[in-house]
């Protein structure tokens, strides 16, 4: 679906969120294959939606890239009950000379974990692991986005360097038991929608390309240095908290 001035839509298993009239998928997978939306020459890269309501497998390549000569990066998103990335996967909303697109994940539950062999890992529970947040962020500003919970608890810590941003988004409560940082410039944000946001390990981006956000429906527990290095930083929250052994801001 790509064209000279733009790219196009690509819908396969559902529409974005799994919204609008189009027939639903129960199970969708996608192998070692390239499904690409990009502008060739000019304008936006396009769309791409890999959905279905129960299990969603994608090994693959995603292409949503801005024009040659101008035009930002597309939205490509990977959803479902529960997601399962292959080895191959790879996701591309870059712009040579434009803003770079997004990489959406949007499942129910997300835990971020070194041992996604886990039992309830691509059933209930969509794992991911630090090399997928390496992955992600290459070439999009990659969002987890769980409808439920988010959960962020590896044996080592996710170092990665990106300038493009990382955004966590969980609908209750979002934890994170393993240190995050990043030494390029891309933002860290994190959400709890509807519940409590806890950091029980050192957050740090170094660059300066954007706000970083941490912002919850409840409240904000912080027992972890954050470090924002140049960037601004949002604390959002109904009650914001650092009690136990408070971190440092």
């Amino acid at each position: 679906a790509s064209g000279e001035a733009g790219g196009g839509t690509v819908l396969l298993g559902g529409g974005a969120h799994g919204e609008g009239s189009l027939a639903h998928a129960r199970r969708t997978r996608v192998g070692n294959a390239t499904i690409a939306a990009d502008a060739t020459t000019s304008g936006n890269g396009g769309n791409i939606v890999i959905w279905s309501d129960k299990n969603t497998f994608f090994d693959g390549n995603l292409s949503a890239q801005g024009g040659s000569t101008g035009g930002n990066g597309g939205n490509i998103e990977t959803s479902g009950g529960s997601v399962s990335l292959g080895v191959h996967m790879h996701v591309d909303a870059l712009a040579a000379n434009g803003e770079t697109g997004n990489g959406l994940l949007d499942p129910t539950d997300i835990l971020i974990t070194s041992n996604n062999s886990q039992p309830a890992c691509c059933t209930t529970t969509t794992c991911l692991t630090p090399s997928d947040i390496v992955n992600g962020t290459s070439a999009a500003n990659f969002q987890e986005s769980a409808t439920h919970s988010l959960v962020v608890d590896t044996s080592s810590d996710i170092d990665y360097s990106s300038n493009n941003s990382l955004t966590l988004n969980a609908g209750t409560f979002l934890t994170v038991n393993s240190q995050i940082e990043n030494s390029g410039s891309g933002a860290i944000n994190l959400k709890a929608a509807g519940g409590n946001l806890t950091i029980n390990a050192p957050i740090s981006t170094l660059g300066s390309n954007g706000l970083d956000s941490f912002e919850a429906g409840d409240s904000i527990n912080i027992q972890a240095p954050i470090d924002a290095g140049a960037d601004e930083l949002l604390l959002r929250a109904g009650e914001a908290t650092t009690d136990g052994n408070p971190g440092a801001i």
